[in-house]
């Protein structure tokens, strides 16, 4: 399963300015990742876990209702969230240069076959 669902989130790596791609658990777990630069693999997933679940708390204290996707821009790079049926985030890591909304565009494309393989 880890396999097919690593073959999925790679595509997203053809897409130009993309670092790597992975899939998390909501408590944090690494279920499947292709990253191409050196990023602690279990730092990353307890951390986007954790971000995500703090912007789910926020949108329901401001009353927003449930996170579709989130983008965040940083000096570096970018990161892009969006969740799977509140058991799993799928996650990209971009250069500042990257298309953001190309991006959510391909994450949204293959947002079916990674849910039908978990």
């Amino acid at each position: 399963m880890v396999v097919e669902i690593e073959k999925v989130i790679s595509q997203l790596n053809d897409v130009a300015g993309v670092k790597g791609t992975f899939l998390v658990s909501m408590d944090g777990f690494i279920i499947a990742e292709a990253l191409f630069r050196e990023i602690s693999k279990d730092d990353a997933g307890a951390t986007l876990s954790a971000s995500y679940g703090a912007i789910s708390v926020s949108f329901d204290e401001l009353k927003q209702g449930d996170v579709k996707f989130v983008i965040a821009e940083g000096e570096e790079g970018n990161v892009f969230l969006t969740s799977i049926d509140d058991s799993a985030v799928l996650g990209v890591i971009s250069d500042t240069d990257a298309s953001l909304g190309y991006i959510r565009i391909q994450m949204q494309k293959i947002l079916p076959e990674v849910k039908s393989l978990l």
